[in-house]
């Protein structure tokens, strides 16, 4: 079966490009692991890092103990090609995003993804970070 090219064009658009990073060294998540996602989803569900408008080049950031010796600092910015203020990222998305750069990363990661969703049909650009560390949150 054969689909019209422009059909495969519409399809690989709407979906999301990412570009990340895992980082090489420091704290790992050891069995902080889970902790670190419920974390994540509480912050992308509650909030504090989704469903809240960001303007370009502003960034969210939250840091969150995960035991008396680690903690895990989470970011969300949004970046290059936007117009305008008032974009949002779903709950969902968010969620999904950080838990990649858990799940994926043993020392945490930071990825971009690249969505046509910006006025005047830009590609929006969102930064994810999950990095863990060892003390506390300040």
């Amino acid at each position: 079966m054969h689909y019209p090219s422009f059909l495969l064009a519409a399809v690989l658009a709407a979906i999301p490009r990412a570009n990340g990073e895992c980082h090489r060294s420091g704290e790992t998540w050891g069995g902080d692991k889970f902790t670190a996602l419920e974390a994540a989803q509480r912050l992308c569900t509650d909030g504090s890092l989704a469903e809240t408008d960001y303007r370009y080049g502003e960034f969210k950031t939250f840091c969150v103990n995960l035991s008396t010796l680690k903690k895990v600092d989470f970011t969300v910015l949004v970046g290059r090609n936007v117009i305008g203020d008032g974009l949002r990222i779903s709950s969902a998305d968010c969620t999904d995003r950080l838990h990649r750069e858990i799940n994926g990363c043993d020392h945490g990661g930071r990825s971009s993804y690249e969505q046509g969703t910006g006025p005047e049909g830009t590609n929006v650009v969102w930064d994810f970070s999950a990095n863990p560390g060892s003390g506390q949150c300040a």
